[in-house]
């Protein structure tokens, strides 16, 4: 369903319309696309393992956000500005598996 945004005075529309049309506001300014479609190809092997990496990331900063003791170790560290718990902890597991692939 599409929503009508005011920008500047202006009504922009956003969201779906129809089956094959997308109506989004990128930097202020009205873009229409085609609807995407998945692709049909199976994915590689190395896309498994990407997308496998991922979700353990995934799991992992969940793991971080829900723990109070751990949240509270990864704060302690100085975080760039901008950067949340999530993140953070998303991008920890990622350089122990690097260290980890090393040995």
């Amino acid at each position: 369903m599409a929503v009508v945004k005011y920008i500047n005075g202006k009504p922009l529309l956003s969201g779906r319309v129809g089956n094959d049309t997308i109506y989004k506001i990128v930097n202020g300014k009205q873009v229409v696309t085609k609807f995407p479609t998945p692709s049909k190809k199976k994915p590689s092997k190395s896309q498994k393992a990407a997308r496998r990496k991922f979700t353990l990331a995934a799991a992992y900063a969940r793991e971080i956000i829900n723990d109070p003791v751990k949240k509270k170790a990864l704060l302690k560290k100085k975080l760039k500005k901008g950067v949340s718990v999530y993140n953070a902890a998303f991008t920890e597991y990622f350089r122990k598996e690097k260290r980890k692939n090393k040995r």
